[in-house]
């Protein structure tokens, strides 16, 4: 998808669809267990598959000298998210609810949409995925 329609666009879409199964995940479970599990199974799949589209852009934009670093760098961030994300999760749930603790998940998604924007009009972004931004 990424290399026929471009990293940006893809990355994109799938952040909406995942960020809006956040949304909508936890407010669910109190009111139908189909449903919950039809956007549990969206929502599995379209949380992780950005992963890839990030890191095949990041090998296209990084000068070779520094891909090691940078490549390291976003391991780093992104389960450095991961570990602080839970115990934010666990606040949530226990002041609020699981609809709220879900919802917050979406900030997430949500501003990856707006810096994949942002970076689709880069002029840079045309190196990626042989000029399909």
């Amino acid at each position: 998808m990424s290399d026929r329609y471009g990293r940006c666009l893809s990355a994109t879409t799938l952040m909406l669809i995942s960020g809006c199964c956040a949304l909508l995940f936890g407010w669910l479970a109190e009111i139908s267990l189909w449903m919950l599990i039809i956007v549990g199974l969206i929502y599995g799949f379209f949380i992780v598959a950005d992963s890839a589209i990030f890191k095949a852009g990041l090998t296209e934009l990084v000068p070779a000298h520094a891909m090691g670093s940078a490549l390291g760098l976003q391991s780093v961030l992104g389960y450095g998210i991961t570990v602080i994300t839970p115990r934010l999760f666990g606040l949530i749930v226990d002041n609020y609810s699981w609809g709220w603790a879900f919802s917050f998940l979406a900030i997430g998604p949500f501003l990856g949409v707006v810096c994949m924007l942002l970076l689709r009009n880069h002029p840079e972004s045309w190196q990626m995925a042989n000029g399909k931004r």
